[in-house]
Formats: C-alpha cells, sequence, structure tokens
C-alpha cells in the first residue's frame, strides 16, 4: 500500500482514502515504477457497493489487487455512520486533472479503454488539448463481443502502455480484469467511472456550486432521472440502512460492560 493511502476498515472491505493531490501524486508513483503485478485503482460509490455486496462474482474480482477509494457523500455519510472521521472524496473526475499532468511531465504511457467510439475520440481530443506532451499510445472502445478479447489484450500490451484508464461500467470492467489483468501488460490501470463522458462532453458535470453543496447526485439525477432511479431510490438506501445496522451493532456491542 503507498504510504500516503490509509486504510480503512469499512464492514468486510478495506477502502483507502488520503488528500486528493497526494493520492494523485501516489499514483503517478506507482505507474513509473513498472511493478508487476499490475494494481487496479478504483472507487467506490454507494453504487458499485450494493452491486459488492449483492454479488459474490462481483466482490472476489474487487477483493484481488485493487486499491479502492472512498468516492462520493454516501459513502463518506456511511463512514460516519461507522464510527469513521468525514474522509475526503477520491472521485476519478477531480483526480483526472492532477494524475494527467503529472503523467505528462514524466512521458508516461497512457491507453484509453472504454465508452463508445465517438465519446472515446473525443476523450482523447480534450486530453491532448489540456495536458501539452501527453503519451497516449492507444485506444479501445468499450464495447465489443468477449470473442474478441484476446486480440484486444495483445493490442494493449503491444502499445507498451504504463497506465490504463478504464470506463467500462462496474461490472464488465471488473469481471474483465479479474481474467486479464496480468495480461494487459500495463503498471497500473484505473477505473475512472464516468470519466470519458464528462471529457467528451456528452454529460455535463453539475455546476460548481452544486458540486460544493455535495448535491452533485441530484444534478445526475435531475438529468438523467431513469438511470440513476434505482441509484438513488434502491441501492443508495440498502446501503445506508446496512450501514446503519451495522453502526448500531457497533454501538450495542462496544457499550455492554465487560464486553471485549
Amino acid at each position: 500500500m503507498p504510504a500516503a493511502l490509509k486504510r480503512i476498515r469499512f464492514d468486510d472491505m478495506e477502502l483507502f482514502t488520503g488528500q486528493q493531490n497526494t493520492v494523485a501524486m501516489h499514483i503517478v508513483n506507482m505507474v513509473s515504477e513498472r511493478r508487476c503485478p499490475a494494481t487496479i485503482i478504483g472507487h467506490v460509490n454507494l453504487y458499485n457497493y450494493y452491486l459488492i455486496k449483492h454479488d459474490e462474482s462481483e466482490f472476489k474480482a474487487f477483493a484481488k489487487d485493487w486499491i479502492l477509494l472512498i468516492d462520493g457523500v454516501g459513502m463518506q455519510l456511511c463512514c460516519q455512520f461507522m464510527g469513521i472521521r468525514w474522509l475526503p472524496d477520491l472521485n476519478g473526475t477531480d483526480l483526472y486533472p492532477h494524475v494527467m499532468q503529472a503523467t505528462a511531465k514524466r512521458g508516461l504511457r497512457v491507453f484509453f479503454f472504454g465508452a463508445t467510439q465517438p465519446i472515446l475520440d473525443a476523450a482523447v481530443t480534450e486530453c491532448r488539448h489540456n495536458y501539452a506532451g501527453i503519451n497516449i499510445v492507444g485506444t479501445q472502445s468499450g464495447y465489443f463481443p468477449r470473442s474478441q478479447e484476446s486480440e484486444i489484450i495483445a493490442r494493449v500490451r503491444a502499445s507498451g502502455a504504463d497506465l490504463v484508464l478504464m470506463s467500462r461500467g462496474s461490472g464488465l470492467q471488473s469481471k474483465f480484469l479479474a481474467r486479464h489483468l496480468d495480461d494487459l501488460g500495463a503498471t497500473v490501470v484505473w477505473n475512472t467511472g464516468g470519466l470519458f463522458d464528462f471529457l467528451s462532453g456528452a454529460k455535463p458535470r453539475a455546476p460548481v456550486l452544486w458540486r460544493r453543496l455535495r448535491l452533485e447526485w441530484f444534478y445526475r439525477m435531475l438529468l438523467e432521472p431513469r438511470r440513476m432511479a434505482y441509484r438513488n431510490f434502491i441501492a443508495a438506501p440498502w446501503v445506508i440502512w446496512h450501514c446503519a445496522k451495522l453502526a448500531i451493532r457497533r454501538y450495542i456491542f462496544h457499550s455492554i460492560p465487560g464486553d471485549g
């Protein structure tokens, strides 16, 4: 574990936290080390935590070779339920500029993997425009049949990528990486969530004021009510109730005299 990351025990998972700039620099340092086996950087928000708790294969996929960062105000609140102090929000969209700036300066090789081809192309164009000298060595759309996986893996490996930015959705990318992480040849694979949608302009981020008020989730709900309804009205309440139960159980057992 990078020294700047603090380990948090959250239910039956290990999550990591730290200050945003420091975490971003440690991601870049890990990429620079070019170590094997590869490490996956992921983000745990309320929705993918819900998926992990309801799908054993998803839990196993996340359990190996991952550094999981706390993402979103919902997870921050749940950590407080669990008796953990308020932690920084380490969402991928806010970490991305810090990581890309340092990556460009060090000449590290980056591969963009995910989304539809038009969104992917626009995201790459945005990256090259904003980070002078960024070395993007390849791209791959996130939509392809499983029969093409071997060919795609070989192409990623041949690119010599040090860092793979992956944006394929929680279920697709976690299971893909569980099968093929060691074959990609990269030092770090960073699962960036919906980052490519935001970079390409396909989806707008919430205005700065909404983000400061921690209401970006509500802004997304207004823009995409059908897509976000299950996340906000099924998954999020379940996780909050689950964490509340754990907190109550923890309080009761810690309150019993002589309980060790």
